[in-house]
């Protein structure tokens, strides 16, 4: 259902839309994922449970 305004949108919205969901996906993949694991990293370094 959330998504159900694709199916009437024009080719060039359904553009900018792909454009829009690759960019997003780039910047979770190569910049919050190394982020996350470098915090949860320090998180547990600190409660003495890494390494």
């Amino acid at each position: 259902i959330a998504m159900s305004p694709l199916v009437v949108m024009g080719f060039g919205a359904l553009k900018g839309f792909a454009i829009t969901t690759i960019v997003g996906v780039l910047i979770g993949v190569l910049i919050a994922r190394p982020v996350y694991g470098k915090v949860i990293k320090e998180v547990l370094q600190e409660k003495g449970e890494g390494q």
